[in-house]
């Protein structure tokens, strides 16, 4: 678990956020990661390979979100987010 949290917290240095959007968007990168990991259990998805690299590229997503968007949960364009990460 201290793993996972200390790759979610680089993952989001890179965004301006407040300790609640960082908490928020930590709470649901995690619940993706699980759903994803479920979702391959029963058959119906792709399987993870490395939670790590999962966890980071889904914050990166979501920081993102709250970034440029203000919320979390937003659709990202792919242009923008890439525009962003380079």
């Amino acid at each position: 678990m201290t793993a996972l949290y200390k790759t979610a917290m680089n993952s989001l240095n890179t965004f301006d956020l407040d300790a609640d959007q960082q908490t928020e968007a930590l709470v649901y990168a995690l619940e993706s990661l699980v759903k994803a990991m479920k979702r391959h259990h029963r058959g119906q998805g792709e399987p993870v390979y490395n939670i790590y690299a999962y966890l980071h590229r889904t914050l990166l997503h979501i920081g993102f979100n709250a970034e440029f968007y203000n919320d979390i949960y937003a659709y990202t364009d792919a242009a923008g987010f890439r525009k962003c990460i380079s």
